[in-house]
């Protein structure tokens, strides 16, 4: 009898093994847009209201299921593009459907001028399914080299994740 209780727990989890939610060997795509404001002086001065688009992808390290971050930045409706890249760590808390990020990165700025500084974002994050979440939050970027920029912005997107590097 305690054998067959056994056997039934373990295809009780396999059942739910199936739908995981955690990032672990993970590699994905990130898409986000939002609304957000620009400050920045130096040969151009730049400021007013944004919509900034981000492009990335996320590589999964270690058995936490953090990520290493690598996005494409873009910035519209203001009166100079806005472009250049960010690369970081984003560290997730909870295994679950709902979890919290922080993503810490380096962010340059080749348009309309060249800074490089600190980029962080705060968010939550909802899995659909396994290979699919929905995440919001909130960034600020500063950044110094020809001028000086501020950025912050509220971001919605779409990670899609596969796990063929596990």
């Amino acid at each position: 009898m305690p054998a067959l209780g056994v056997a039934l727990l373990s295809g009780a989890g396999g059942a739910s093994a199936a739908e995981r939610f955690d990032h672990k060997g993970s590699l994905g795509l990130l898409v986000t847009g939002g609304g957000g404001y620009k400050d920045s002086f130096g040969p151009v001065f730049d400021s007013g209201a944004r919509v900034p688009v981000t492009l990335g992808g996320s590589l999964a390290v270690g058995y936490s299921g953090n990520e290493l971050v690598l996005n494409a930045l873009g910035a519209f409706a203001g009166p100079h593009p806005d472009w250049g890249a960010s690369f970081g760590y984003r560290s997730y808390f909870g295994d679950e459907r709902v979890k919290t990020f922080v993503s810490l990165e380096a962010a340059a700025h080749v348009a309309p001028y060249f800074s490089i500084g600190p980029r962080v974002s705060l968010g939550v994050q909802y899995e659909l399914t396994s290979t699919l979440g929905v995440l919001g939050g909130i960034t600020a970027d500063l950044g110094a080299g020809a001028g000086f920029r501020f950025s912050a912005e509220g971001f919605l997107g779409l990670q899609l994740r596969t796990y063929v590097l596990e």
